[in-house]
């Protein structure tokens, strides 16, 4: 079994008999922060690393992010909980790892300490919200601006090297999509993908490399549909679609969003598909990101330089979300 196997199993067990564990607590102690307009209601936990914990869509009323729970409450995390215990809801982001692991004797936590721990608000307005903070496990200075733009919701990023030595870093987009009957969803097409883990996916092994949308056993990942088995899972990294685009979009009532994002600095796309796994999740996890994997560069800086920030440097990235649902009927 592979590391990431065992820490897809442990995850797994913390959601069967963990959630609960995690205190609630209301959203004023969350210091939650709510944008709005005419086409988007965005619902923000700074306390929570700047969750994006709700995408209402004002004009087809599909609510986007997914919550294990259906009173959508946030948790408090607990000192050493990990993160299958707590708030899956929403939007996080993992930084400056996925995985676990270890960096000149610094510990770097798993899923990163975004998701833990509370973000500064450094400005307000009606419609936009910029947050930072300076990470704990390397010196690395987080700074999120989110903002409606009309049917947009726009987020920013820079990631700056505060430190005196090159750093290496993962970061990942981690939204929960909620997957319901006649979602769709829609990409250039590309060569292939590899599997990273695949619960229940008959003919499917993590390691394989199997081309989109799946075809060749028995699935069909532009209808997030795996074929005619109860209750599968699977994790598949692949190159960015070379425009940076993709959406969702439900066939029946005509709810779609649509994202793009900055490919160069975001060469790499992960996927997490849920379809009555993981608690009888029914959810999607579209996660643009600088890495190929789940850990962070073992190559020297030369080599890969997009998994790596030199003294003082300052990196920017951005992601936007589109409302292009029809209005109802």
């Amino acid at each position: 079994m592979t590391k990431f196997e065992i820490c897809f199993v442990f995850s797994l067990f913390a959601w069967l008999l963990g959630g609960c564990q995690s205190a609630s607590k209301d959203d004023a102690q969350f210091g939650v922060q709510v944008l709005e307009n005419d086409t988007w209601s965005v619902g923000i936990a700074p306390e929570l690393g700047g969750k994006i914990y709700s995408l209402q869509d004002k004009i087809s009323g599909r609510e986007w992010m997914w919550s294990r729970s259906e009173g959508r409450e946030l948790l408090a995390p607990k000192d050493g909980e990990g993160f299958g215990y707590g708030n899956l809801i929403g939007a996080d982001e993992l930084l400056p790892t996925l995985a676990s692991g270890q960096w000149n004797g610094r510990q770097l936590p798993p899923h990163g300490e975004l998701w833990r721990s509370p973000v500064r608000v450094v400005a307000r307005t009606s419609d936009s919200l910029e947050t930072q903070i300076d990470l704990v496990s390397l010196p690395l200075r987080y700074t999120r601006s989110v903002s409606l733009e009309g049917r947009d919701v726009a987020l920013r990023y820079q990631l700056e090297n505060i430190g005196d030595e090159p750093l290496p870093y993962l970061w990942a987009w981690h939204p929960l999509f909620t997957v319901l009957s006649g979602d769709q969803l829609e990409l250039d097409p590309v060569s292939s993908l590899e599997v990273m883990v695949a619960p229940g996916v008959v003919d499917v092994d993590a390691g394989d490399t199997i081309s989109w949308p799946g075809d060749e056993v028995g699935m069909d990942l532009n209808a997030l549909y795996f074929g005619e088995v109860p209750k599968a899972g699977m994790k598949w990294f692949m190159d960015s679609p070379v425009d940076g685009k993709l959406r969702l979009r439900n066939v029946d009532s005509g709810a779609t969003i649509a994202l793009r994002y900055k490919v160069e600095s975001l060469p790499y796309l992960a996927f997490w598909l849920a379809r009555g796994v993981w608690g009888g999740a029914h959810h999607l996890a579209i996660e643009p990101t600088n890495r190929p994997n789940e850990g962070i560069s073992p190559l020297a800086p030369a080599e890969d330089p997009d998994g790596w920030l030199q003294p003082g440097e300052v990196r920017e990235w951005w992601l936007i979300l589109t409302n292009e649902s029809s209005p109802l009927s």
